[in-house]
């Protein structure tokens, strides 16, 4: 969950705080004029909108590219969209690791995602992870107690590499 969270909403390096890893997300909405973020006009993206957000993957990051979304937004959102004859544009597909597809893309449910927003990705391209020490567990044990600690814990850092490779859509804010 925290590398999911590093690698989507992670702050980077922000004043006053313990570094984190930057995340998509957060390197698109700091993008001069957010190039590659489309907003939705309304609670549900329309047709229009998802075709404009993939639209904003450049060619040459299209094969691998997936749909990153949260539980609530793939259900309540992603499979509720029609196209112009009132067919839905998501099909579940269980089995080729996601939960289905949309427009060809697999959609990969993370809950590092906020509700209402939609992460077009090619991670493998466009975002790099550099891993110093993979997870550890370490227990702690107390006797007297008779009970023991778990403590989990990695070292690793990550920035986009490109921001050609992602496109955001979400909500408006009220």
């Amino acid at each position: 969950a925290a590398r999911g969270y590093g690698a989507t909403h992670g702050k980077g390096k922000a004043e006053g705080q313990k570094p984190e890893p930057t995340g998509v997300v957060t390197a698109l909405e700091k993008e001069a004029g957010t190039p590659q973020i489309v907003t939705c006009a309304g609670d549900i993206p329309t047709y229009a909108e998802i075709t404009k957000a993939r639209g904003l993957i450049k060619g040459s990051y299209a094969a691998g590219l997936k749909v990153y979304a949260n539980s609530s937004t793939i259900w309540n959102k992603l499979a509720n969209i029609l196209d112009a004859n009132k067919r839905p544009i998501f099909v579940a597909d269980p089995i080729n690791g996601g939960v289905g597809r949309i427009l060809g893309m697999t959609v990969k449910e993370d809950a590092s995602m906020l509700d209402g927003e939609v992460l077009y990705s090619n991670a493998p391209r466009g975002y790099a992870m550099n891993i110093n020490k993979e997870m550890t567990m370490l227990p702690e044990e107390h006797v007297k107690e008779r009970k023991a600690d778990y403590c989990a814990y990695a070292i690793m850092d990550g920035n986009v590499t490109t921001t050609k490779a992602h496109a955001l859509l979400k909500e408006a804010t009220a």
